[in-house]
This record gives C-alpha cells, structure tokens and sequence, in this order.
C-alpha cells in the first residue's frame, strides 16, 4: 500500500493507472498512424506540434472516465465479458467526455477518425492490460509482500482474512518470542527459530506485524525490531497493518490510547476544515443547478403518485457534536411507515418502500435534497451518515467508539456507504463504524472526492458496496 494524503492506496491501482496512461497515450499514436496511413505529412504541419497536447487531454479524460467509474479503486475480476461490458460503459463516458472537450476547446480537436480509432485501440489495450498484466503481477513476484507476525493475540483472525483476500500477501512466519498463543497454528506458519534479523534476510521479508505488543515490551526483543527497522523492514502494529490493507478501524483491536494519539480533533485542521466547507458550498450549488430538472422529475413522480402525500420527508438526526438538525429528503416510504411512532431501521429491501420510492433509493435520488442541509452547514457531501436520536443512547452503550463519529459533520454519502452499503441493525452499525472511524482519523479531500467517485459508479452502474480493492 502507498499512502496518499492519509489514505492508503493499493499499489496494484496505481499501477493500472499509470500503464493505461500510456496506453491511452499510444492509442492517440495508433490513431494518427492509422488514420493517415499512406498520407504524406509534412514535418512543419502545425497539427504535429499540436498532438502532444490533445493526447494529454485524451489521457486525463480517459484516466477521469476509469476512476469515476470504479475501474482504479476495485479488483474487477468478473470474467472478460462482464469486463468488457463495465469497460465499454467507462468508455462510452470517456467518449461523451471528449465531446465536451471538443465542444469547450475546438481547438483541441483530435478528428472523428482519429479519435474512433484511438478509442478502439485503447479499449484493447487496456483489456488486455486488466486481463493478462495486473493478473500476473498480482499473483507473481511483482507485487508480492511477504511479511513475518511477532506474537500472537486478537489480531490473528484479522490476518487469516486477509491473507485468504489478498493473493499477494504471504506470511513467511511468526516469532513467538516464547509465547504460543492462540490463532494460526504452527502447521499453517513456520516458526522463526534464532536470530529474527538473520531469518528476515534470509527469506527477503518485506515486513514485521507486531501482533501483542505487550509481549515485545516485556520480553527483551525490542533490539531485534529495531535492527530490522534499521536495515529498511517496515515494522508495524497489528491494528495499523490492517487499517493500512482493509481501509478501516478494527473496533475489537482499537485501544483508547491509540485512538487518544493518532486522531486530531477537526478545529486542529482549520486548513482542511475551510477547504472542505468550501467545497461543499461550491459542488453543492453546481449539483443544484445541474440536477435540478431531476429534482423536479422526481417531485413530479411522487406527488403523481400519492397527491394527498407530502412530496418531501423530514426527519430528525444528529450532527457534529451530537447537535440535532431536520434532514430533509424526498419521501420513498409510505407515510404511515411508523403510525405507531416505533424507530425501525431502514434496510436495503424494506417492505415500507413506495413503488417510486424503490426507485429512487436504488439511484440515490432521494438524498438530493440533503444539499439544502449541506448549504446550511448542517451536513457535509461526505462524511459519516446522520443517526437517529433514537438509536443513539443503545449504540453509544454496545459500540465502542460510536460518538467518536460525530466529531465531523455527517454526509449525504460516506466512506461506509460505499463499502458497506444499509445498516439496518446494531451489529451492522459497528461494522460501518469501523469504515466510520477510518473516515474520520484520515479525512481529506481526496479522500472526499474519491467517495464522491465511488458514489458516482454506485449511481451509474448500480453496483452493491464492496471495500474497494477488494
């Protein structure tokens, strides 16, 4: 994993990136050679010094259409027609990218033919790429980790899922330190006999998991880790290891020291807080503007529906602080959902969902009006989901952590909306607490716009959430 911005990026994406950079790149060449094949050019034709340029905006918006489409932050092995199909789909929005280019910038056109064929030749470049190279790297040398545990404890378990998730990921061994501990067993991993620093050399181990630090303090082997620290072994403890290739807060590793020394409060960042409020008001605005003829299709569509009903729902949340606020969103559910004034969670399928309603929540619609909220400074456009009060009291009581989320503003979307998707119990909450956490120690406004990316492929493609790069 490489750490951009406080978000951890696996290294297989910016892999892919960089090599259908320069596919697309190459493609704008193949395109050129082939349109004018057997076509004498003259060395002094200003088109020539003018290529560098239009391939430059080909890659960007090219790049642009794969990461809005989720092709750089998911492992999309779904066979080669279903990739095809989801590559097809980033094209197509590539292509109507570079009518708009066109149309803004006519001097930046490339030519009907020219970019037909550099379209076709990019498609089968970039397939192939995903089908043959990124697979062979994933599973052979190129992109393999071996890494060595030092302990054993809770976070065993942890490193058994990710090891079976992650084909790269190879544990070379455990250093017991005289500790036998419960986990994976001694048949699964080879026990690190002698010196650590001569085994991690021997085996060309890439890193050490510090599974129970309690055990390296007491035990006299700090020496050892600082020698393979010393000689460029990353050393890290179990909690960070998996917060580094999961993307998330493991709730039964975290303890309140850690958390008391690795998260800022947000009024220590006025930088970034500025920043993002900032863009909040700006995307807010343009997304009104831009999706307000859909606003009214959809106002349009629930009152035809049920005229007597309210077009909009209103409903109490918390914000940051835990200060209360109205969220507002377009009605998908019956009105007498809750005639008999119980909370109940919402769920993926919930039976209280309108015909309409199923439709809109499907493509996110009913969350629009949530930018009033976001305008008002109440909610963000990314950012932990507002809870209910309601919910509250038994959450902060069986989840640890759980008011910790609500030290930033809540979002329209989120870092566990597009990972986990509907919580509709307290076990699911932790669980998106976990993504929740995460969000709010590493938030940034990259990793705010690429949330923004992610909801816009769930949006588009209709695509159930999924830890990216999983």
């Amino acid at each position: 994993m490489i750490r951009i911005f406080r978000h951890y990026v696996p290294r297989w994406s910016l892999l892919m990136l960089t090599l259908e950079a320069a596919i697309f790149a190459l493609a704008v060449q193949v395109g050129v050679q082939l349109r004018f094949l057997g076509i004498a050019v003259p060395a002094d034709d200003p088109h020539i010094d003018a290529l560098a340029g239009r391939t430059a905006l080909f890659v960007v918006v090219m790049v642009g259409s794969q990461g809005l489409t989720g092709r750089y932050q998911r492992h999309l092995d779904e066979g080669l027609v279903a990739e095809a199909l989801h590559l097809g789909l980033s094209f197509l929005f590539g292509a109507l990218g570079m009518a708009g280019v066109f149309y803004l910038l006519p001097d930046a056109f490339l030519g009907r033919g020219v970019l037909a064929l550099a379209l076709v030749a990019a498609f089968v470049g970039v397939l192939f790429s995903r089908r043959v190279v990124v697979r062979l790297a994933r599973s052979g040398a190129m992109l393999r980790r071996r890494i060595v545990l030092i302990g054993s404890g809770p976070g065993d378990a942890w490193i058994r899922r990710l090891v079976a998730d992650r084909p790269e990921l190879f544990v070379a061994g455990r250093w017991a330190m005289g500790d036998d501990g419960e986990g994976l067993t001694d048949d699964e991993i080879p026990q690190v006999t002698g010196s650590l620093a001569e085994f991690v050399d021997a085996e060309h181990v890439h890193g050490l998991v510090v599974v129970d630090a309690d055990a390296v303090a007491s035990s006299g082997a700090m020496s050892e880790l600082v020698a393979c620290k010393a000689a460029g072994v990353e050393v890290q403890q179990v909690i960070d290891f998996v917060e580094q290739e999961r993307r998330l807060l493991a709730l039964d590793l975290i303890s309140p020291r850690w958390w008391l020394e690795r998260v800022e409060h947000p009024d220590r960042l006025p930088m970034h807080s500025a920043g993002k409020r900032g863009f909040d008001l700006i995307a807010s605005l343009g997304i009104l503007v831009l999706g307000s003829p859909v606003m009214v299709a959809v106002a349009l569509a629930i009152w035809l529906s049920a005229p007597r009903s309210p077009v909009l729902f209103r409903q109490r949340r918390l914000g940051r602080g835990g200060a209360p606020f109205e969220l507002v969103k377009f009605r998908s559910m019956h009105v007498d959902a809750e005639a008999d004034g119980q909370a109940r969670w919402a769920s993926e399928d919930d039976a209280r969902v309108t015909r309409i309603g199923r439709i809109i929540r499907r493509m996110h619609l009913d969350e629009l009006p949530q930018l009033f909220n976001v305008l008002r400074g109440q909610m963000s456009l990314v950012g932990p989901r507002p809870e209910r009060p309601e919910f509250v009291p038994s959450l902060r009581e069986q989840v640890p952590l759980y008011g910790e989320r609500m030290r930033v503003r809540p979002g329209i979307t989120g870092w566990a909306q597009v990972c986990f998707g509907y919580g509709a119990s307290e076990q699911d909450a932790a669980a998106k607490l976990e993504y929740d956490l995460y969000y709010v120690k590493n938030r940034s406004l990259f990793l705010d716009l690429l949330v923004l990316c992610l909801s816009v492929e769930a949006v588009v493609l209709g695509r159930t959430p999924s830890a990216p790069g999983h």
